[in-house]
């Protein structure tokens, strides 16, 4: 009787998942993404994670931490499909539609990418100080590696960890609050460094880091509140 109660209690329960094949897919082409980028870099990760707390200007990106061409372009690719899957993830429970749940991920993580590969030749132009922007621009390149790794491991431990929903939301905006705060005081840090203008870096800061923060805030609250 004790064996036979043993075996009712020990049956398997199915965990309730919210994903689907085309979450799956999305996951498989982050994955395949960084394993052709660490193809042309073995160490690409390790680069990535080093640059990041790196402060130091004149060795951030020396020739022993600079990160190959097309290895840079697949990681890209990665931040795309691995941070949309993670608005996906995100805000699943919003949208009635898929369509449009899929073209709002995409719209979004498309724009950050954008933001920060055009953002600062965009502030260049306006101030006509184009000192240092390439500095900048690898700048900006290591944090969209470095924030398109970590959306490809908490979209992996999401999908199979469906029950834990709130506390992978919770702890997606806590990382990526940390990544931007680190990102924040490296630019402070490389303003300092170069002795670039206050007015120009007070210009980068509200035009590209923090008005976009507040325009996807504002029209996030508003379509949610509709």
């Amino acid at each position: 009787m004790l064996f036979v109660a043993l075996i009712q209690v020990g049956e398997l329960i199915a965990r309730k998942s919210i994903f689907d094949n085309s979450h799956l897919i999305l996951l498989f082409f982050g994955f395949l993404f960084l394993g052709t980028a660490r193809l042309f870099d073995s160490k690409i990760i390790s680069f990535s994670f080093g640059t990041l707390v790196n402060f130091k200007t004149e060795v951030s990106f020396n020739d022993s931490v600079k990160i190959h061409p097309i290895g840079s372009f697949f990681l890209g690719l990665n931040f795309l499909f691995s941070s949309s899957l993670l608005f996906i993830l995100a805000m699943g429970p919003i949208f009635h539609l898929k369509l449009t749940q899929y073209l709002f991920a995409f719209g979004l993580a498309t724009l950050i990418l954008l933001v920060y590969l055009i953002g600062i030749y965009l502030v260049g132009f306006i101030t006509s100080n184009f000192s240092g922007y390439t500095i900048g621009r690898l700048h900006n390149l290591n944090f969209i590696h470095v924030s398109g790794l970590v959306a490809l491991l908490i979209d992996l431990l999401w999908l199979f960890n469906a029950q834990w929903q709130s506390k992978f939301l919770i702890f997606a905006i806590f990382l990526f609050s940390v990544l931007f705060a680190i990102r924040l005081i490296k630019l402070t840090s490389y303003a300092f460094q170069e002795k670039i203008s206050w007015y120009y870096l007070i210009l980068y800061l509200c035009t590209l880091e923090i008005f976009p923060i507040y325009m996807f805030s504002h029209v996030f609250i508003k379509f949610f509140g509709a």
